[in-house]
């Protein structure tokens, strides 16, 4: 029964192994670690056993050259794109507008509706206030006109490797929203987004 092929939220697999992921394809099989027995997993990727391929990915500019191969598979591709214009945090992403500038190419050649604009995640901090993310939003929205048609928010969770992460790579100091506050600010985001 053919599945669909998650690829991949453990790593940016567009950004860093393309090439890898074409000569998975061209093998017709990847071997996968089960996260939590250990188990590694031979998965099928013949296009008999493949009905879609969904990419997750901040920067797919390394990938764009890999999609005509990639096709060979199957032609069912979608793409969560990640673009966030938060540079201060995410030191190694490209610029958003290189990013948007990939974003257009990828839904003008598959069609907006098998792409999905991902704003996330919303990381506050001593430095980088909702208002400014909410600027951000607006100015990538206002980039992505014509483009995107959804977006998916979300707030970063502050579990211990984020905030290592954070005290490491930057000078900001998270800080803590409640549930509440986070729906507010969602809401916020919409409204823009529907205007």
């Amino acid at each position: 029964m053919p599945q669909i092929l998650s690829v991949s939220r453990r790593t940016d697999i567009p950004a860093f192994y393309g090439a890898w992921f074409v000569n998975r394809l061209k093998a017709g099989h990847v071997f996968v670690r089960q996260p939590y027995s250990g188990k590694m997993l031979r998965v099928s990727l013949g296009p008999q056993d493949l009905s879609a391929i969904v990419f997750w990915s901040k920067n797919y500019a390394p990938f764009l050259p890999q999609l005509e191969t990639i096709e060979q598979s199957t032609k069912n591709l979608f793409f969560h794109f990640t673009i966030t214009a938060n540079r201060e945090l995410e030191l190694n992403v490209p610029d958003h507008r290189e990013a948007v500038r990939d974003y257009r190419y990828l839904a003008k050649r598959y069609g907006h509706e098998r792409l999905i604009w991902r704003y996330d995640p919303i990381c506050i901090t001593d430095k980088l206030s909702f208002d400014l993310h909410e600027e951000r939003f607006v100015g990538c929205m206002e980039l992505l006109k014509g483009s995107a048609k959804q977006c998916i928010v979300s707030f970063v969770q502050p579990y211990k490797r984020a905030l290592s992460n954070l005290c490491t790579y930057t000078d900001h100091s998270f800080v803590e929203l409640t549930t509440t506050m986070k729906g507010e600010y969602a809401e916020r985001l919409a409204a823009r987004a529907e205007q």
